[in-house]
């Protein structure tokens, strides 16, 4: 017997069965085709019942279940949102991009995923993906949009142009260019829907992105170097003085097949280190002062003389570039340049009581905002800027 519901009572529809249907002269594909009337029947008399009821009209699932309006409102409310942070640029930028979209995903509760499919572009650096470095990135899922790329690109100047856009495009956050260093108030308002995605573009290059998870990103970010005895004997050396790392910015690129460095963007001079060394020697007792950078051949020239200096030790260990970030990390202070790289040294390792310098970066091309607490110096002219490009 088939049970149907109407709009008045139960009814009961009788349907042939076994060896009456034989008897009556109903073979197989008649028996479907009355099955499927049947089928049709109930469903009619559901849809009757749902509109007397005041219920939302049932949709079907694939496995023929049925669902109501309110049951899928639920099911998309349980599908995950999710942030994907597109990489690019040397490690302090990979760090600034990371951290800002990681603390957009923790404030959403979203899952947080990497783009890193753009490093094959930088023919000129040849960067690439280094976050592998860290001990919080190893679980992080990754996952390719080129497309988006190319659009953010091309959205990104626009804004740089014209500044009444809006720096959200659909699914895109991006970023204007030449605006690195400046907070987007668009990111408070990055909220997302659920079952969404949002792709973060841009170097975030200001700390009131991530300011308010300082402690957990410091936790997250620890670094899996492991010094070989050699260095770790030196670090040794550092840790017993008042040691302070001391930034030198020099980019190399490769074009025809050589290193070579790259007129480019605006590297600070002797004017610059000679303040910075002076506030340092203002607020510290005996210091040390351990020299970090591509080429170190302008030390003389741009430190004071009468100052204790060390270049560290070449050692085998590998990533060279991973091995001076972990010696800056064992620094008590920092005297950075206007680098990517020597900031988020000077901002993880930074410890009570730390002095921090960085230089007043207006009217430099490279702009990185000054983290809390540290000193500014400024009054430094663009003419005492060498014209030189530098490692990010």
């Amino acid at each position: 017997m088939l049970e149907a519901y109407g709009e008045g009572n139960r009814l009961t529809v009788p349907r042939p069965q076994g060896q009456e249907a034989v008897e009556q002269g109903l073979d197989e594909p008649d028996r479907s085709r009355c099955e499927d009337r049947e089928n049709e029947g109930r469903d009619d008399a559901f849809r009757q019942q749902d509109r007397a009821r005041g219920r939302p009209r049932y949709q079907r699932r694939r496995d023929g279940a049925m669902m109501s309006g309110q049951t899928l409102k639920d099911t998309a409310k349980n599908k995950k949102r999710r942030i994907v942070a597109h990489l690019y640029g040397g490690l302090g930028n990979q760090l600034f991009i990371f951290a800002a979209a990681w603390t957009l995903a923790r404030r959403n509760s979203a899952e947080l995923c990497l783009d890193a499919s753009g490093f094959w572009r930088d023919s000129l650096f040849r960067r690439k993906f280094a976050l592998n470095n860290f001990e919080g990135i190893k679980n992080l899922k990754f996952q390719k949009f080129f497309i988006l790329d190319i659009i953010a690109k091309i959205y990104s100047k626009l804004i740089g142009m014209f500044s009444f856009l809006p720096s959200k495009l659909g699914p895109l956050l991006c970023e204007g260019s030449g605006q690195q260093m400046k907070f987007d108030n668009e990111w408070n308002r990055s909220n997302l829907s659920s079952n969404s995605t949002l792709h973060v573009f841009g170097y975030r290059q200001n700390e009131d992105y991530f300011k308010e998870y300082t402690s957990e990103l410091r936790e997250l970010l620890t670094l899996t170097f492991q010094p070989s005895p050699a260095l770790y004997q030196f670090s040794k050396t550092i840790q017993a003085v008042e040691a302070v790392s001391v930034s030198f910015r020099r980019q190399f690129g490769v074009k025809l097949n050589k290193t070579a460095l790259i007129p480019q963007i605006d590297t600070l001079d002797a004017e610059y280190y000679h303040k910075a060394v002076s506030k340092i020697c203002e607020m510290i007792t005996s210091p040390v002062f351990l020299c970090f950078g591509d080429s170190l051949d302008d030390v003389d020239a741009l430190l004071p003389s009468d100052i204790k200096r060390i270049i560290p030790p070449r050692t085998p260990d590998l990533p060279s570039d991973i091995r001076d970030f972990w010696l800056m990390l064992q620094c008590r202070h920092f005297i950075i340049a206007n680098s990517t790289f020597s900031w988020w040294a000077a901002w993880l390792g930074q410890r009570s009581g730390a002095v921090v310098t960085c230089p007043d970066v207006c009217g430099l091309i490279n702009q990185v905002a000054p983290a809390s607490g540290w000193h500014v110096i400024r009054g430094i002219s663009q003419n005492s800027c060498l014209s030189q490009f530098m490692r990010v």
